[in-house]
């Protein structure tokens, strides 16, 4: 994990859903902000000795990948690529790092998953993504290159994805973070943006151009988030305002459930027929949950 000196509000989140799953977290902290600290010191994690943080400078962010992977005891197993924004569904996580991954043959190299984008609130999104190389085996070789959206080398084997969803809240924030963050990928390299453009861009387009995109989300969040939600769904927060500017908007399209599901079967046979018999009912557990998510 990496963390700098912006505030993350969905890091205690993060910290209580990992906490069953991960042997160890290690994290680059590569800026100050109190607040991160805090949450850090006080997460089950820290309190059974499950965490290693490192202050050190920031560079790009592969080179802060490769720290924080630096700081892993050596051996083998496999790496999660985690983010501060990300929170999990903490039962789901458990099957995957204790019962599958250490089922999955020599064979397999890299697990994906599904991950929902949240829009600057809890109740609209952009859609699914598979996270490519979300875990890893490890081996010597193992390492990020790029400064900003870093790519992957060193491992080996084939890859597979898990039917397991988990929510990206990093754009359910102040629009003028947003913002914030693409001018840093600019500065860093990223040619998808054009720190001009950026420059000249302003909140509320920002926005009117995310509110056109959204679907409406029929699932649940994981019980770590209530609080936050319910801080953040009342009163003059950002979230509230844009849930308001969607109602105005009037009907949204709605998460299309049953095609992704059939999106995320077809992929889960594949790594059910990849593990030995014991494995195969963790699979249709994970299935399972998928009712919670969509």
């Amino acid at each position: 994990m990496l963390l700098g000196s912006r505030r993350e509000p969905f890091l205690e989140a993060c910290l209580a859903t990992l906490q069953g799953a991960l042997d160890l977290l290690a994290v680059d902290l590569n800026g100050s902000c109190p607040e991160n600290e805090r949450d850090l010191q006080q997460s089950a994690l820290s309190a059974t000795s499950r965490l290693l943080v490192e202050k050190r400078p920031f560079t790009n962010f592969a080179e802060a990948r490769n720290h924080a992977l630096g700081l892993l005891p050596p051996g083998e197993g496999w790496v999660l690529k985690v983010d501060a924004d990300e929170v999990h569904d903490p039962e789901g996580l458990v099957l995957l790092t204790r019962g599958i991954l250490p089922l999955l043959p020599d064979s397999v190299g890299i697990l994906d998953a599904w991950q929902i984008q949240f829009m600057q609130s809890f109740r609209y999104v952009d859609g699914l993504e598979r996270r490519h190389d979300w875990f890893l085996r490890r081996t010597p070789e193992l390492a990020w290159s790029g400064g900003v959206h870093e790519q992957v080398q060193g491992v080996c084997g084939r890859r597979l994805a898990a039917p397991y969803i988990y929510g990206h809240y990093g754009y359910v924030r102040e629009p003028g973070e947003v913002l914030d963050k693409w001018k840093q990928y600019a500065r860093l390299g990223d040619s998808s943006y054009d720190p001009e453009e950026l420059e000249r861009a302003v909140a509320e387009g920002y926005l009117d151009e995310q509110a056109s995109r959204c679907l409406r989300y029929p699932g649940r969040h994981p019980e770590a988030l209530t609080r936050l939600r319910q801080d953040l769904e009342t009163g003059p927060s950002h979230v509230a305002r844009f849930d308001r500017l969607m109602e105005a908007r009037g009907r949204v399209p709605g998460f299309p459930r049953w095609r992704t599901r059939l999106r995320i079967l077809w992929r889960a046979l594949a790594l059910a027929r990849a593990l030995p018999q014991p494995g195969r009912p963790m699979v249709l557990q994970l299935l399972a949950r998928l009712g919670r998510v969509i």
